[in-house]
C-alpha cells in the first residue's frame, strides 16, 4: 500500500481529462489526508483504495452499484478521519464533483500547468518523507 497515490500513476493517465478529474479528487481531501498520517492507526491504503479516491470526480453515485459501494467506503474513511480530529463537518460525497477544488486555501478554477506542478511536487515530497520516516524507524 502507499500513504499517498503514487504522483507517476496520476500524471500517466491517458485518457482525456482523466488527470484533471484526479488531481481535483485528491485536492479536495488534501488536508484530511494529511491528517491521516499523523494518526497512530494510520494505515496505508491499497491501490484499488487510492484510484477509487482518485476518480470520485466521475463515478457513478448510483445506489447498488460497485462503484457507489467503493465510493462509500473512502467518504466513511476519510469522514472518520474528521470526526478523529474533532472536526465539524462532512465530506459531501454524493456531491463531490459540485465541491470547490482548494490548495492551501485557494480555490482553483482551472487545472492549469502552473497549478498542477506544485500538487505533484508536494504529493511526491510528502510520500518520499513518510517512507523515509518509515525506514528510518525500521533501521533505527
Amino acid at each position: 500500500g502507499y500513504c499517498l497515490p503514487d504522483p507517476n500513476a496520476i500524471v500517466s493517465a491517458t485518457k482525456e481529462g482523466a488527470v484533471s478529474g484526479q488531481l481535483r479528487s485528491l485536492c479536495k481531501p488534501w488536508d484530511i489526508l494529511l491528517y491521516r498520517m499523523t494518526s497512530r492507526h494510520f494505515q496505508v491504503l491499497k491501490p484499488r483504495e487510492w484510484r477509487t479516491i482518485l476518480i470520485m470526480e466521475h463515478t457513478s453515485t448510483t445506489p447498488g452499484t460497485k462503484a457507489a459501494q467503493n465510493r462509500q467506503a473512502m467518504g466513511m474513511l476519510l469522514n472518520a478521519c474528521l470526526d478523529s480530529a474533532t472536526k465539524e463537518g462532512r465530506l459531501a460525497i454524493d456531491n463531490w464533483s459540485a465541491q470547490p477544488v482548494k490548495w492551501h486555501g485557494q480555490q482553483l478554477e482551472q487545472l492549469d500547468p502552473a497549478a498542477v506542478r506544485p500538487i505533484l511536487w508536494e504529493l511526491a515530497e510528502v510520500s518520499f518523507r513518510w517512507e523515509l520516516v518509515c525506514l528510518d524507524s525500521f533501521l533505527y
